[in-house]
């Protein structure tokens, strides 16, 4: 016999929603899935959840002098409500919440309440992304620090070379055979790589692209940094033998050189950064009408820019799944 499974469960007094299952919504003949962090608690901003309960909610659920504190629904039909239900000390002459068990709803009512905090959690999740893709925009704009990144990564190279130009003078003698040879390989390849500039047609005028190149830009370590990782040209073992330097099938030999990036750039929001230019995608949104119908008593086009709202439409056919 199956267990029985939470499916949902929201906390509207510490505006957290756990969601315990895949979430499917179903609108007319179209069905559609969206992903959430299952069994991962999410935070819900205060002012969606008071939308949520005034505009969306019925009364049956929710009112001013009976309010909805807690909501779990199972897998069974079976679910759990708390509420807070004003009372009158006539002793005080003066108002209190009581809380109580709710369990006045049939199976039906239950899990139709189930669906709209699923959608709601749909809504919370699409205005999270519209905040994403503002800030996308913002840091696209911020011209300067892509400039500044650039000419940090070109003063690198310099350092890197000039730091290095006594390796090489034919005076100084080699600690180990091949050790001058490695070093010229090394500056020469400091010396020929090609820096791109941030307006590089390549990065199709965004920021972000530039600055997802030059993350991901990686340079050789040095043959002193080489012996370090690899004693004597060995791997742990001490017999087996190390990858040739410079291999460039060897990620070990490849690094960020990162030594001044408490300077001017803040490493923080460079990994931030890096995360938004990897995983973020600016696309319009199918949603369903109910959701739809849901941000319009929430009045989330008032919240947010135009241009955003318009991304958001209703699939009415079998080809939008």
């Amino acid at each position: 016999m199956e267990s029985r499974k939470l499916l949902i469960e929201i906390d509207f007094i510490n505006k957290m929603i756990l969601p315990q299952s895949e979430i499917t919504r179903i609108d007319g003949i179209n069905t559609t899935k969206f992903a959430v962090h299952l069994g991962q608690k999410q935070e819900i901003d205060e002012d969606l959840i008071e939308k949520f309960l005034s505009n969306v909610v019925d009364e049956f659920w929710h009112t001013d002098k009976d309010k909805l504190d807690f909501f779990q629904l199972y897998s069974d039909g079976t679910y759990f409500c708390q509420r807070q239900k004003m009372q009158y000390d006539f002793k005080t002459e003066s108002t209190y919440y009581s809380t109580y068990s709710f369990n006045g709803a049939t199976v039906e009512q239950a899990e139709e309440f189930c669906k709209q905090c699923h959608n709601f959690l749909y809504v919370v999740s699409e205005l999270k992304n519209i905040k994403v893709e503002g800030n996308v925009k913002e840091i696209d704009k911020e011209v300067l620090l892509y400039e500044k990144r650039y000419w940090k990564l070109k003063r690198q190279k310099g350092e890197m070379l000039i730091n290095s130009d006594w390796r090489v003078l034919s005076d100084i003698e080699e600690e180990y055979d091949g050790e001058r040879a490695r070093w010229i390989a090394w500056r020469k390849w400091i010396r020929t790589q090609t820096l791109l500039k941030p307006e590089d047609e390549r990065f199709g005028g965004s920021g972000l692209n530039f600055f997802k190149y030059t993350y991901e830009l990686r340079w050789p370590i040095d043959p002193n940094n080489y012996l370090k990782k690899y004693p004597n040209g060995k791997l742990e073992d001490g017999v087996t033998d190390a990858p040739e330097y410079m291999d460039v099938n060897d990620p070990i030999q490849w690094t960020k050189h990162d030594s001044e990036a408490s300077t001017d750039f803040f490493h923080q929001r460079e990994e931030n950064m890096y995360m938004l230019s990897s995983r973020h995608k600016i696309v319009n949104r199918k949603v369903s009408n109910d959701v739809k119908n849901m941000m319009k008593l929430m009045g989330i086009q008032d919240i947010i820019l135009p241009e955003d709202w318009e991304k958001f439409y209703v699939y009415d056919s079998e080809l939008d799944e």
